[in-house]
C-alpha cells in the first residue's frame, strides 16, 4: 500500500512539473480564418502546440499553447 501511494506520489510530482513547462499567451486579434497564418508568439525556447480560441471576446480573438522543448 505504501509502495503504491509513493508511486503516486512520484507520478504526480512528475505531471505537475512537465505541466509547468507549457503557458497560454494572452488572447489577440487574428481576424476571419487567419489564425492559420500568424506566426507564433511563443517566447525563445517554447514551441506552439495548439491555437485556443478565446471565447470571452468573439472567435477573431485566439490564444496560443506554448510548450518548451523538454516536455515533449
Amino acid at each position: 500500500m505504501k509502495v503504491a501511494l509513493l508511486c503516486l506520489v512520484l507520478f504526480l510530482l512528475a505531471v505537475s512539473a512537465s505541466s509547468q513547462d507549457c503557458y497560454f499567451t494572452d488572447c489577440f486579434y487574428v481576424g476571419f480564418f487567419s489564425e492559420k497564418y500568424r506566426p507564433s508568439r511563443c517566447s525563445d525556447g517554447f514551441q506552439l502546440v495548439a491555437r485556443v480560441t478565446c471565447h470571452e471576446y468573439s472567435f477573431w480573438y485566439i490564444r496560443q499553447n506554448c510548450c518548451s522543448g523538454r516536455s515533449h
